[in-house]
């Protein structure tokens, strides 16, 4: 578009330019009354004749989005009598000085200025006494200094992943407006004590901060404190002021060196939800009373070496949330209040699978047991009706269980009306029964019965079979809205039914050393896998290629005829890499693909052929 329009557009009051290229006929537009100009991902540079008539003509201008322009080194000039209230700058990779004529945006309430090469914000911005939120993330800001007295209207400070940043000044404190405050990914040492003046500090935000070893000791004073994160820091301990903290309702310590639960949040009676994932050097108890927690709704302790939990914690009614995964030393657990809707326990030390019957609420259950090789002996296995309440989960929807001791499921399995995802990894695995028809997903590891049956489960739409003693899959013709089959380690001979899996999208075969044929698989269009992975086939392989991503196809250690199936080069479009490995056998001969290749040739495809003897 070029050209004079003054006379037109009279009332235009917001112009969705995304994507201008500039031309060398200017454009003229009326911009008396243009509120919002967005001009994202466009063109547009410092030298830009637009900007003399925005700046000049649209008086009335609020918002100007410069998102993604990546010609951009430096901000325009702004005009005294500017009305902006929202500048974003956010993706402009060029961009690293603001201009100092930004100190005339005394209505700017947001500046974006994240994923640019900015290292530095002038002092003019003092001078903001409207902005409410500014976002640095990801810019080479090496410093957050703030005039005293400045900006009591900023709410907002987001500066994540700004590797450079390694001072915040004290004059922090001064914000009084701030609730919001996120350093995450920075190089800082510690926050400064004045930090603690915020006294509307609602959210905090300290993740990935691993030059931090501590917080301030009255950080306690933060009485409007709810969200705190000091994930992926080095803090050991934190401060006894915390338990002053009464409004906070989220603590996550992930992946610190704590030691121990910290006994001072035990009587925070507005804490949801605690998480202390991966602190692998905190052991010992849990405080024997935490009834103080009356609202807690998530507590996530995995990969930790707490060794017991306290009988008090059935007394937490609004506890959903559960997981206990890779707590070697936690080897039986209390009773849990009937609320828990998610449970995840896992353990090397588990001798006996605990009856959990009563937790009637319960949607995900994963109870694992990797004990070290030969630590259970084979007396010990259970048996199955020592596993029968699960059952009785009616209202289950995920369900893993990677026991050694568990060596077949109840009868009555299929009584989970909800359940979707089923993943067992039970290494004595020898009997299943009929399996929920509900399911969407399954994934079966190490079985030991040479068939098995999926007839009745004619809505899964993803199949994952490892390492498993199976020869014959009964029912494969019946999952027709299969589109995921991920095969792998099995004595399978056959794959008889699966051409009926016309949705099928993905297909993995890899260490299957008795399975010598597939089935005619051109009625399966929807093939759009980055890898199809065929081991040890002797016979034809049929493919009809009508895909539309960019697909992979590996034929490792094979000695098959090729067919693809398709009338012309543009069924071949979706293939762009054919790996051949280890096939001793396979040449040009024995390939009815040859013609198909060399069509292909004309295009950007690329033909590894490794380890053959003949091609």
């Amino acid at each position: 578009m070029r050209g004079n329009f003054t006379g037109l557009l009279f009332k235009l009051r917001w112009l969705h330019w995304r994507g201008y290229h500039k031309s060398s006929e200017p454009l003229i537009l009326c911009l008396e009354n243009l509120v919002i100009l967005d001009l994202s991902l466009s063109a547009v540079a410092d030298d830009w004749e637009g900007w003399t008539q925005i700046m000049e003509k649209a008086n009335k201008l609020k918002v100007l989005d410069l998102t993604g322009c990546s010609q951009l080194r430096k901000t325009p000039c702004f005009p005294a009598d500017s009305k902006l209230e929202r500048l974003i700058l956010e993706g402009c990779s060029h961009l690293s000085v603001i201009d100092e004529s930004i100190g005339n945006l005394k209505n700017l309430k947001s500046l974006n200025i994240k994923s640019t090469w900015i290292f530095l914000l002038p002092k003019e911005m003092g001078s903001l006494d409207n902005l409410k939120e500014i976002f640095v993330d990801k810019t080479s800001i090496h410093d957050l200094h703030f005039l005293r007295g400045s900006m009591q209207k900023l709410k907002t400070i987001s500066a994540s992943s700004c590797k450079n940043l390694a001072e915040i000044c004290k004059d922090i404190g001064c914000l009084k407006s701030l609730s919001y405050l996120a350093l995450d990914e920075s190089n800082i040492k510690g926050l400064p004590n004045d930090v603690t003046s915020l006294d509307g500090l609602v959210e905090l935000s300290l993740r990935d901060c691993r030059r931090i070893t501590a917080l301030p000791d009255s950080v306690g004073m933060l009485k409007s404190l709810q969200k705190v994160d000091l994930s992926n820091t080095r803090i050991k301990i934190l401060p006894d002021s915390i338990k002053n903290l009464d409004k906070l309702e989220v603590l996550r310590m992930n992946k610190t060196p704590i030691r121990t639960f910290p006994t001072d949040i035990a009587n925070l009676g507005k804490l949801q939800v605690i998480t202390f994932s991966d602190c692998r050097s905190m052991q010992g108890e849990i405080p024997r009373d935490i009834s103080g927690l009356s609202s807690l709704r998530i507590l996530a302790l995995s990969f930790t070496l707490i060794g017991s939990l306290p009988e008090c914690i059935c007394h937490l009614s609004h506890l959903q949330t559960l997981h206990l995964l890779g707590c070697d030393e936690l080897q039986t657990l209390p009773k849990l209040p009937s609320s828990i809707v998610s449970l995840r326990w896992g353990t090397k030390n588990m001798r006996v699978v605990q009856d959990f019957s009563y937790l009637r609420d319960l949607k995900d259950l994963e109870l694992v047991n990797v004990p070290d090789e030969g630590d259970i002996p084979s007396s010990e296995l259970s048996q199955t009706e020592s596993f029968g309440w699960i059952s009785s989960l009616s209202n289950l929807e995920t369900l893993k269980l990677c026991l050694p001791n568990v060596t077949s499921l109840p009868e009555v399995f299929n009584a989970l009306p909800r359940l979707k995802t089923l993943d067992l990894s039970c290494i004595n695995l020898r009997n299943l029964p009929q399996l929920p028809p509900s399911l969407s997903k399954l994934l079966i590891k190490n079985y030991k019965s040479q068939s098995i049956d999926f007839s009745n489960l004619k809505t899964l739409s993803e199949l994952e079979l490892c390492d498993c003693n199976v020869w014959k899959i009964l029912g494969l013709g019946n999952l027709r809205l299969l589109q995921v089959l991920k095969i792998s380690g099995c004595k399978i001979v056959n794959l008889v039914g699966l051409e009926q899996a016309s949705l099928l999208r993905r297909l993995s075969l890899s260490d299957c050393e008795y399975l010598k044929r597939l089935p005619d698989l051109s009625k399966c269009t929807n093939l759009e896998s980055k890898e199809i992975d065929f081991s040890n086939i002797e016979d034809h392989i049929t493919l009809g290629l009508d895909w539309d991503g960019s697909s992979v196809l590996n034929l490792f250690r094979t000695t098959c005829k090729l067919k693809i199936k398709g009338t012309g080069e543009d069924k071949l479009r979706g293939i762009n890499s054919i790996t051949l490995r280890g096939c001793d056998d396979f040449s040009s001969s024995r390939c009815c693909a040859t013609r198909s290749l060399q069509l292909m040739e004309r295009r950007p495809v690329i033909l590894f052929i490794q380890d053959l003897y003949e091609v």
